[in-house]
């Protein structure tokens, strides 16, 4: 049972801090019992279906939630079909709910009168599995002198604003900010956001540019034309990457920017690669594959902009953090929710496609990494399996027993 489509009418009060909504959601092969997740705040206003002219009312039922549960600020809520509904292959589900947005463990989503971030860590949308790919529309009818901006492209020519994706994506994100507060789009620039600390980002839009192009060059044209870096006023929370859009705070200090750049863009590519590489589930140790290859790949494209030097202490570097790293377990044991998941997903994984580049040389690595996006690109579902099939392409070596390998033990250094 999945989602496979979510068409969302949204009003939101910023300054009061509430929301009102009504969604009608297409849910493939829906089973006799529906688990919907939506935000801890949010109540049910009504949820109804229609079925060859007859129309059925639910009442929704509070389910335990587990403690492995990956959407923290999320209830779970069970909607029990009738008999007669149970042998459908789809189910139009119409609902409406409203309140206020408990926001996520990392501060990330929130909607309040400096600024709105909304996407799936808070279910602001009713969700039945996070992994689920959605194509959406969205209607908004926000308060007057706002901006706003989506992982989608809005519809142009309108007085509202809409936005339609008929490509399937894994999120709705949603940001907004007030107009007076907002970096003047009217000249080129990569940025969105807020304006009161673009000035210490705007030296740096060339750089995005440049390794952007960069990566094209690399992994092939990418799904979209364009992208912004979105600057949001939390304190803290990370980066966030949703197709065509890179979400981070904006309060980084100016000496941090100056002084540690080249992190900077690294990260910034690594955010980039999300772009292609995006296809494992977040509820499988398999996403370390997305996540390495991003951080290895924006490593990989700064060796040649920044320097063989600063490619071998950022490597070094690596190896020192896991060799400090306590009580480490093995990578396939893991999903991104694991206290443990920075140091394997994302470094761990960095140093076995470091190992692979240097065992097959950089050319035949190149051709890996053009090889592997495409299947990314086409895939609905990438798995470890995908890497392995892709990499016996390139080299003939028993990539299947080097990967278990790496996987099913602790890391040593």
């Amino acid at each position: 049972m999945i989602i496979t489509r979510v068409d969302l009418k949204l009003k939101l009060y910023p300054s009061e801090q509430k929301m009102y909504a009504s969604v009608l959601l297409t849910i493939k092969k829906p089973t006799p019992i529906i688990d919907l997740m939506i935000n801890n705040q949010l109540q049910w206003l009504e949820v109804k279906t229609e079925v060859k002219g007859e129309i059925y009312r639910f009442t929704p039922e509070e389910k335990s939630v587990p403690k492995d549960h990956f959407l923290k600020s999320a209830k779970i809520w069970l909607i029990e079909l009738p008999e007669e509904l149970q042998d459908l292959d789809e189910l139009l589900l119409s609902i409406r709910y409203s309140g206020q947005i408990e926001s996520d463990p990392w501060s990330t989503n929130y909607l309040t009168s400096e600024g709105v971030e909304l996407g799936l860590y808070v279910a602001y949308y009713p969700i039945i599995n996070i992994t689920d790919r959605l194509s959406f529309s969205v209607v908004l009818q926000g308060p007057k002198g706002w901006t706003w901006i989506m992982n989608s492209e809005r519809l142009k020519d309108c007085n509202c604003e809409i936005w339609v994706s008929e490509e399937p994506k894994i999120d709705l994100y949603l940001i907004g900010i007030p107009e007076e507060k907002a970096i003047d789009q009217r000249k080129p620039t990569r940025f969105w956001g807020y304006k009161r600390n673009y000035d210490k980002f705007v030296d740096l839009d060339s750089h995005l540019q440049i390794f952007y192009s960069k990566l094209i060059e690399l992994l092939g044209e990418p799904p979209i034309n364009n992208f912004k870096l979105v600057l949001v006023p939390r304190e803290k929370g990370g980066m966030i990457t949703r197709q065509g859009i890179i979400v981070m705070q904006d309060n980084i200090p100016k000496n941090v920017i100056t002084e540690k750049r080249d992190i900077l863009l690294l990260k910034w590519i690594h955010e980039m690669c999300h772009f292609w590489f995006n296809k494992t589930s977040v509820e499988t140790y398999h996403n370390w594959i997305d996540e390495a290859l991003s951080d290895y790949c924006a490593l990989f494209i700064a060796k040649f902009e920044f320097g063989e030097k600063f490619y071998r202490n950022q490597i070094e570097e690596i190896k020192t953090k896991i060799r400090e790293s306590n009580d480490l377990v093995p990578l396939r044991d893991i999903t991104r929710q694991h206290e443990k998941a920075d140091v394997l997903f994302y470094k761990y994984g960095s140093l076995i496609f470091h190992e692979i580049s240097e065992e097959i040389g950089e050319e035949s690595f190149r051709l890996f990494l053009l090889e592997f996006s495409k299947k990314s690109l086409k895939a609905k579902q990438i798995i470890t399996k995908d890497l392995v099939n892709t990499l016996a392409k390139i080299n003939k070596h028993d990539w299947e027993s080097f990967l278990n390998e790496k996987i099913d033990r602790i890391p040593v250094i």
